[in-house]
């Protein structure tokens, strides 16, 4: 049998939560409790899942149909990275092709199809107008790669001329310098040595790379 301290101490509770307990004893049937919870509203009652842990039930503010979200979009105003066109005029296909893998694996220039005969080269040359020509000091055709810079240099004056050669010497660079090259580059040096000249090779100084 519940005593009576029990019945009070329960009801007190229950009733600080909003709830109320009642009850009764007969003889021969014993204590007969009546306990009244509130109803807790659906939106804020907690659920539990499968698994046993407690889950919310908060509700989430549905979107207006005016106010739906979207991809951001591209900034206009954004500026765009310009590769560095370039012309490569040598004979030696193998060359002119590896040459051509490694600058487009670089990503800051762009190969223009490569000459490998001088003849006319002048004209095809100002025609493209490629920022840097990669010039071979010896080559086939009707005409002379010095004369080629002379040339370039009074048709395209914006594009710049790097020798790139496997028979280096004083004389040759001499020469390259004063017909208007801005640098000079044997084929032994590192191909990124070789980068290195070509990034700048809009500045006034006349870069030199010669050692392997």
């Amino acid at each position: 049998m519940v005593s009576h301290w029990g019945m009070s101490l329960a009801r007190t509770l229950l009733q600080r939560s909003g709830g109320d307990l009642s009850g009764y004893s007969a003889i021969g049937f014993g204590t007969h409790l009546t306990i009244r919870l509130p109803v807790a509203p659906m939106s804020e009652a907690p659920q539990d899942g499968c698994d046993g842990k407690v889950r919310s039930t908060a509700r989430v503010p549905s979107q207006s149909p005016d106010r739906v979200s979207e991809e951001p979009k591209a900034d206009p105003t954004a500026a765009s990275v310009e590769k560095i066109s370039v012309l490569i005029v040598d004979d030696n296909a193998a060359l002119t092709g590896a040459l051509a893998m490694r600058l487009a694996m670089d990503g800051g220039f762009e190969c223009l199809p490569a000459i490998h005969v001088l003849c006319s080269s002048v004209e095809q040359i100002t025609a493209l107008q490629p920022a840097i020509v990669l010039l071979d000091l010896n080559l086939p055709g009707t005409e002379r790669s010095i004369d080629v810079i002379r040339g370039l240099r009074t048709s395209t004056p914006d594009t710049r001329v790097i020798v790139l050669t496997g028979n280096p010497s004083a004389e040759a660079v001499r020469g390259a310098r004063e017909a208007g090259a801005v640098g000079f580059v044997a084929k032994g040096v590192a191909t990124d040595r070789l980068l290195n000249v070509m990034r700048f090779a809009t500045t006034d100084a006349f870069m030199l790379e010669l050692d392997g």
